[in-house]
């Protein structure tokens, strides 16, 4: 008999077992090599070989950037795309979306950098990592940039992102269902990519939210993780009435608040987004973004 014939000829809890453990299986090995080809190129290594092409965009001024076509390759629910897409947003920098297959990344395929999000500019320069993205463009629409900001823009990145893990893959069947946002993609993505990211992808995000996510925050186990989370923006939401309630950056949004909003629009479908404006005080601040960035983070 093949593999095939006798895993159907197993009793249903087995075969459940079974194909569970394979899944695993292939869902820890493909996670380790993603980890290695991530870190076989900085974004500095990578900007390195771009130093004229990024030299042309910074002379520009926003007017001129305004009037480029440009690519966000992202996934939607990427924090760290959603930082991105909010500085685009407020500077009313056009650009098209390139939503990338998450599982085998085809919409990149070939390019020396593997991570999202990355911007593509029409003089060939491809801008990768959201920090260093927003530290390159921040020049052009003359930001103001203070060490106070500075810190929140470390919080958010090495914080609220993490919150977000743990708020979106609390349970298995919570990461699968977080991860079922591809099937918005069915038309780029293919019926069994898109199995493999609700399955395998969930999966994964389950584990490292339990194993790595959780002892990066130092979150007790068995801790309320929504709570936790609340508790930990009512931190951002002092700094915000600390200068004047309206935005951190007072009566205009700094770097923060558009990285602070960008990284919470990559939930903005989720059940999770409409929790934070209930149980935190955050609401007034989220609809003020909302209206200056977009509420959508689909298009």
């Amino acid at each position: 008999k093949t593999f095939t014939e006798k895993i159907l000829r197993m009793p249903r809890t087995r075969t459940v077992l079974l194909m569970g453990g394979l899944t695993a299986l292939a869902g820890g090995r493909m996670y380790s090599q993603r980890l290695k080809q991530n870190s076989a190129i900085t974004p500095a290594q990578f900007h390195a070989g771009q130093e004229k092409e990024i030299a042309e965009i910074q002379k520009q001024s926003l007017t001129e950037l305004q009037k480029q076509p440009l690519k966000l390759f992202r996934y939607q629910t990427c924090p760290f795309c959603g930082k991105v897409k909010a500085f685009l947003d407020y500077y009313k920098i056009p650009y098209e979306i390139v939503e990338v297959e998450p599982m085998f990344k085809a919409q990149i395929k070939g390019r020396d950098y593997g991570k999202v999000p990355q911007l593509d500019f029409p003089n060939g320069a491809v801008l990768v990592d959201s920090d260093a993205i927003v530290k390159i463009l921040t020049p052009i629409v003359k930001a103001k940039t203070t060490e106070e900001v500075s810190q929140w823009q470390d919080w958010v990145r090495n914080r609220l992102t993490r919150f977000i893990v743990l708020n979106t893959n609390t349970t298995f069947w919570e990461a699968v269902q977080s991860a079922s946002y591809v099937d918005n993609y069915s038309s780029q993505f293919g019926t069994f990519n898109r199995y493999l990211m609700k399955s395998v992808g969930g999966g994964i995000m389950y584990l490292v939210a339990h194993l790595k996510t959780q002892k990066t925050l130092k979150v007790e186990k068995g801790a309320d993780w929504r709570k936790a989370m609340y508790n930990e923006l009512e931190l951002w939401s002092e700094e915000i009435k600390k200068n004047g309630g309206k935005f951190q950056g007072g009566a205009k949004p700094s770097l923060a608040d558009l990285e602070a909003y960008g990284a919470l629009t990559c939930v903005n479908q989720f059940k999770l987004y409409d929790d934070l404006k209930e149980h935190t005080s955050l609401k007034d601040w989220m609809t003020n973004m909302e209206g200056l960035c977009g509420a959508q983070n689909t298009k």
